[in-house]
Formats: C-alpha cells, sequence, structure tokens
C-alpha cells in the first residue's frame, strides 16, 4: 500500500472521494431509469407483449426495481462521508456502472424479441458481452498487480499503461463490429445501429470502471491505511 499514495490521495481528497462517488451514483440512477423505462415500455408495447415474454425476462425487470429501490436508499441515506459509508458508496457506484454498461442491451433484447429475431441476433449480445468483460477482467487484473509493485514515481508510467488498455479496448470493439458486419446477418441498419451504440456504450464505461474498481480494492484491501488518513483528512477540514 506504501506503494499507492498517488491513489490514497484520489480517495482522501482526489476525484474518488466519498462525495464525488456518491454525486456519480445520481446520474447513474436516471440514465438507468431511462433506458431501463424505454425496455419496460417497450415489452408492454411491442407485438409480442408482456404477457408472453418468458419468465427469465420478467425476472430481469423484478430484479431492476429492487436494484432501484437499493441504489435510491443507498443516495438517501449515505450522505455523511464516514468510512463505512465510504465502503458502501464505492461498492455501489462500481456496480451500478457495471449494471449502466449492461442496460442498452436489454432495449436491444426487447427489439429483437418485437422483430421476432431474438433467435438470431441474441448470441451476438452474448458474445459482445462475454469478450468485453474478460478483456476488461484480464486488463483489471494487469492494472491491480501494477499498483502493488510500482513506486510513486512511476505514477505517469501508469497512465501510459492505462493508455495502451484504452486502445485495446477501441480494437476489441472494432473486432466485435467488423464480426457483426462480416457475418451480414444485421442486414437491418436500425439493429446494426442500436447494436454499435450498445457495444460503443458497453466498452465506454468499462473503461471508466478501472478507476473505480481500483479504488474499491484499495479501501477494502487496506482499511485501516485508507481510514487513518480519512479521519485525519476530516480534522483538518473542520478546523
Amino acid at each position: 500500500m506504501e506503494n499507492s499514495k498517488y491513489e490514497k490521495k484520489e480517495i482522501i481528497s482526489g476525484r474518488m472521494n466519498f462525495n464525488e462517488m456518491r454525486h456519480h451514483l445520481i446520474p447513474v440512477f436516471f440514465v438507468s431509469c431511462f433506458f431501463v423505462g424505454i425496455s419496460f415500455w417497450g415489452a408492454h408495447a411491442n407485438r409480442f407483449g408482456w404477457d408472453n415474454l418468458s419468465a427469465f425476462w420478467k425476472n430481469i425487470f423484478y430484479l431492476e426495481a429492487v436494484l432501484f429501490l437499493v441504489q435510491f436508499i443507498i443516495i438517501l441515506f449515505c450522505r455523511v462521508e464516514s468510512f463505512f459509508n465510504l465502503k458502501i458508496v464505492s461498492l455501489a457506484i462500481t456496480f451500478y456502472m457495471f449494471k449502466l454498461s449492461l442496460e442498452p442491451f436489454l432495449l436491444m433484447v426487447m427489439i429483437f424479441i418485437d422483430k421476432g429475431v431474438y433467435g438470431t441476433y441474441g448470441s451476438f449480445i452474448l458474445l459482445i458481452i462475454t469478450l468485453g468483460f474478460l478483456f476488461h477482467v484480464l486488463n483489471l487484473i494487469r492494472i491491480i498487480k501494477e499498483l502493488k509493485i510500482r513506486t510513486p514515481k512511476e505514477k505517469n508510467s501508469k497512465k501510459n499503461h492505462r493508455d495502451w488498455y484504452k486502445i485495446g479496448s477501441l480494437l476489441l470493439l472494432v473486432v466485435i463490429v467488423g464480426l457483426i458486419l462480416d457475418t451480414g446477418l444485421l442486414g437491418d441498419g436500425e439493429l446494426l445501429f442500436g447494436i454499435i451504440i450498445s457495444t460503443v456504450t458497453y466498452i465506454g464505461i468499462l473503461i471508466g470502471l478501472w478507476d473505480y474498481e481500483t479504488t474499491v480494492y484499495l479501501i477494502w484491501r487496506f482499511p485501516e491505511y485508507i481510514k487513518s488518513d480519512l479521519e485525519c483528512n476530516r480534522k483538518n477540514i473542520s478546523k
């Protein structure tokens, strides 16, 4: 943890502090409501109909409702800065941002079901999610390992490495879109556009998640180290 002074500073008083992460939860909540709301409306308004929707997808919407309630409770009650609330909010923003990255795909699934092509195109959704998630996890592991071995003087080097991860993510996006185009299955321009937008959103959010996941790792892996500095910072502010 001694080699992570820059990240600790970001958690205590930088862009990863308690107030910043809690404020991030609010727009994430409303954007998620937008995507899930349209998907829910589409499930009722399309030709397929809610009553004919499978139990799996109905349960997805029920689960979304529960998660929205939990998110609202966290925003409402985790308002006072403390180490406990910091742990809760750091986990919450990481989880709900990841959830947000998947929700455009939920809308696309409802469109596929409406058009009667889910059996054909649903596999592309699973392929994109799986490849993106695996790439994200592999790079997260590398970031955590670099966090352990680097020194404070290597901060700029870490940034350069993350730039390479971002480039790799964009290349992954190009490969996925190229695969879809090469198959020729998505002849409908609207479906192709929706897939591309959903994929760009997914990859973009996954890139942004690395910083939040690093924050969660440090807070939960080295609680006493973070807690002591957080308390000192609060005392200095209150003076």
